[in-house]
């Protein structure tokens, strides 16, 4: 009888490795597959937001040029004040027009008082607008030509009707008078209905505006403005936007929008969507031009959005798993069939009973938090000066604890979690020096800047909020601390950023190095890096180096670091 249950139980001790081994190969392979197709709707991302930088750089080259006309025309009136231009502007300003493209009209405006427009068909409107006289206009004319140099404002929605953007050059001549004239007195029949003033309003300052001295040492005064006006289908008419929109869905931002335009800070979008759009992961490519008050951007998505896992690879899978769930039913059946002891039945009703109760607890350990999460604000977090215990930031009530997966992903709705995950700097203190919780608070700034916008929000020091081990893990309780450990996982998970603190320096106990190579070597380390990948990907990963050294996790990079667990060093607080 005894022979007979230790034969049953080799055999099913040699069955259930088999079982194991089989497994382990499985989930190997689906691992392999999964990052794959990963890495492969990355590369695609990458080659997207390519293609898409090209679009906005072929804007921003396309204003720089367009603004570079003004400069010539500026040179011709400093010559004479402005009497061999205004004599001539028509053919010189229609000859540059057909030199720069994405301009629509040039004008002069001596006083800020529109005079001359090429070409004038459509824009008879503008004749007469005295800028330095328009309450609308007077603010932005008067900084044009405090500050001396060309800047643009818009886009805005134009007196005559359209949405363009504005370029205005202020020229500065020794042959123009001290005091701003009145209009009538060089334009007797002016009028306009832009207002009725026909000298500066007053309370601006705006009765004599100096400039600087020209090169044989004479005082200069405001000559007036060289201006373009470019519609903004004119300007982006040579980024084929059309063809363009068949590959992407856009929209062109202006992020300092003009009072005219208050009601969207879009400008410009592909013919599928509207300004009011929401735009689903977006690529954002920054479009700026300080010097002239330009911060735009350009922000798009593929037409019909973003692919998603390979359907093939998910057929395969599916095919394999269902192939090997029918086969262990199969084997099962076989199995009850052919136990005829009692001694053997009671055994494989052990066996059933103990991988219930495992499938039970790791189902539990990805569904549900073993301890509550711990997180700090960043605004307290940035406050504290040192890493602090969980014990002390608990009595004084700095902590906001998250009890269940539920509350966290409410929680993080309108908030965004930053997981910083770091190895000890010592055995019986992490970061007895403050290099770890320096580089931390160094790199959340640029972190939060680089988080994605909530609910049309974005992160600050008040709705940020930071997990790291020492402050949300409880360092007395030795139980409550394991339970902390084991939903580590989730935690890593669940954060909108992931941040890897690995500056050089050395540990202060063994005096050995600490780096990126052996943080990487730590088990939980990369327990925790291969939990966050296999939750959101690579989105919101950083590396931490210290001095502001903040660098996003790249395919490369993350192929250089080891997220084998198993192999991984487990010991506590050591190398």
């Amino acid at each position: 009888m005894m022979r007979s249950i230790l034969e049953t139980v080799t055999r099913r001790w040699k069955s259930t490795l088999t079982l194991v081994v089989l497994l382990v190969g499985m989930g190997v392979a689906t691992y392999g597959v999964l990052k794959s197709d990963s890495n492969a709707r990355e590369s695609a991302r990458a080659d997207f937001e390519n293609e898409a930088f090209q679009v906005a750089d072929k804007l921003r080259r396309q204003v720089e040029t367009s603004v570079s006309s003004m400069y010539a025309l500026a040179s011709m009136v400093e010559v004479d004040g402005g009497r061999f231009l205004e004599e001539h502007f028509e053919p010189i300003a229609s000859t540059i027009l057909e030199r720069y493209r994405g301009i629509s009209n040039f004008d002069i405006a001596p006083f800020a008082v529109v005079k001359t427009k090429v070409p004038l068909a459509g824009n008879e409107g503008a004749i007469g607008h005295a800028m330095l006289s328009d309450h609308r206009r007077i603010e932005a004319t008067l900084r044009t030509i405090r500050e001396g140099k060309a800047l643009l404002d818009g886009p805005l929605r134009l007196l005559q009707g359209g949405t363009a953007v504005i370029a205005r050059y202020p020229v500065f001549t020794a042959f123009s008078p001290r005091l701003i004239p009145d209009i009538y007195s060089w334009w007797p029949d002016w009028s306009h209905g832009c207002c009725t003033a026909s000298t500066p309003l007053p309370g601006y300052g705006a009765e004599s505006l100096p400039g600087g001295l020209d090169a044989n040492g004479n005082q200069t005064y405001f000559y007036g403005l060289v201006e373009f006006v470019s519609k903004v289908d004119k300007l982006t008419e040579d980024l084929q936007l059309d063809s363009v929109a068949r590959r992407m869905s856009f929209q062109f931002r202006n992020k300092n929008p003009h009072p005219s335009m208050a009601d969207t800070p879009v400008f410009l979008t592909s013919p599928d969507i509207g300004p009011a759009a929401v735009l689903e992961r977006p690529v954002t490519i920054p479009i700026s031009l300080p010097d002239i008050r330009i911060e735009w951007e350009f922000l798009a998505v593929p037409v019909g959005g973003w692919p998603g896992p390979n359907l093939l690879v998910v057929v395969l899978l599916a095919g394999i798993y269902g192939g090997l769930a029918v086969a262990g039913l199969v084997y099962v059946l076989v199995r009850r069939l052919l136990r005829t002891s009692a001694s053997a039945k009671l055994l494989m009703a052990a066996l059933q009973r103990q991988r219930r109760e495992t499938i039970a607890k790791a189902c539990s350990a990805v569904a549900e938090l073993a301890a509550p999460m711990a997180l700090i604000s960043v605004e307290l977090f940035m406050e504290l000066g040192q890493l602090t215990s969980f014990e002390e930031l608990r009595n004084t009530g700095k902590l906001i604890i998250l009890d269940t997966v539920e509350q966290v992903q409410r929680f993080r709705e309108q908030r965004w979690i930053v997981f910083f995950s770091h190895q000890w700097l010592g055995y019986s203190a992490p970061d007895a020096r403050n290099v770890h919780y320096s580089t931390m608070r160094d790199a959340l700034p640029s972190i939060m800047t680089a988080l994605p916008l909530k609910g049309g929000c974005a992160a600050d020091v008040k709705n940020a909020f930071v997990w790291v081990d020492f402050v949300s893990i409880s360092q007395v309780n030795r139980s409550f601390q394991a339970l902390c450990i084991n939903s580590l996982p989730l935690f890593a998970a669940e954060a909108d950023a992931f941040v890897m603190v690995v500056p050089e320096v050395k540990h202060s106990d063994t005096l050995l190095p600490c780096n990126l190579e052996t943080y990487s070597q730590r088990g939980w380390c990369r327990a925790e890096i291969l939990c966050k990948v296999c939750a959101s990907g690579m989105a919101g990963m950083f590396i931490a180096k210290g001095n502001s050294d903040l660098e996003r996790l790249s395919v490369s990079k993350f192929k250089e670091l080891s997220i084998s667990v198993f192999e991984g060093t487990f010991t506590c607080c050591t190398l």
